[in-house]
C-alpha cells in the first residue's frame, strides 16, 4: 500500500481527499477511478515481483 500511496502522491500531489475519492467503490462494484485501480494492481505486481517500494 505504501508504494501505491507514494506513486499517487508523485502524480496527483498529497491531496488525501482526492486519493480517497479515486479509490472508492461504486454501488456496481467498480472503482470510482479505473486508472487508480490499474495503478493499485501495478503496485501489487511490483511488490510481488520483489521490487522495493517507491522505486522504478
Amino acid at each position: 500500500m505504501t508504494d501505491f500511496v507514494w506513486e499517487f502522491a508523485q502524480r496527483a500531489g498529497d491531496d488525501l481527499m482526492t486519493l480517497i475519492g479515486d479509490t472508492g467503490i461504486e454501488a456496481d462494484g467498480e472503482p470510482t477511478d479505473p486508472a487508480a485501480w490499474d495503478d493499485w494492481l501495478a503496485s501489487v505486481a511490483k511488490i510481488r515481483a520483489g521490487i522495493a517500494p517507491r522505486s522504478d
